[in-house]
């Protein structure tokens, strides 16, 4: 019996490893219920590197080198920007949202995205404003006037 004892910790500890990466579980902070949308939208632009919108172009999924850990990239066609010097085209990271706060973007729907990271790398979730733009006509109009994407491409090659 106490041959076993090492083999059924090593099976133990490996089960505990795999089960890492399953038990992620997303946690925003919620909007305040007292604060007003402007002073959320007006948070949210202070807290994004990023704030533009755009329309979907194409979705890839990917793995991050031997981590378990899934995203999904979006490609974006820009049409206009309120924060960051953005290009005509973006790819932005998220979670598949599976409990990884990934945000669900379609294929040929418009959001407006609140995003961090570097030009290269813009990351958004659920735990920002992001939404679709038919959702987001009120962010859209406490943001005010916005610009058109400063570059010709901001996509890595």
């Amino acid at each position: 019996m106490r041959k076993h004892v090492p083999i059924v910790a090593a099976v133990m500890a490996m089960l505990l490893a795999a089960s890492v990466s399953v038990t992620l579980a997303c946690s925003c902070s919620l909007d305040p219920a007292k604060a007003s949308q402007r002073s959320l939208v007006s948070q949210a632009r202070r807290d994004a590197t990023f704030v533009l919108s755009g329309t979907v172009l194409a979705i890839e999924q990917g793995m991050i080198g031997v981590v378990p850990a899934r995203y999904s990239l979006v490609r974006m066609k820009v049409d206009r920007v309120w924060k960051g010097r953005i290009g005509g085209e973006v790819v932005i990271q998220t979670g598949l949202g599976s409990g990884d706060c990934g945000y669900r973007f379609e294929v040929g729907q418009g959001y407006l995205v609140y995003g961090w990271g570097e030009l290269d790398t813009i990351h958004t979730d659920i735990c920002t404003r992001t939404r679709g733009l038919d959702e987001a006509i009120g962010d859209i109009k406490i943001l005010g006037r916005a610009r058109r994407p400063a570059l010709p491409r901001t996509t890595p090659n």
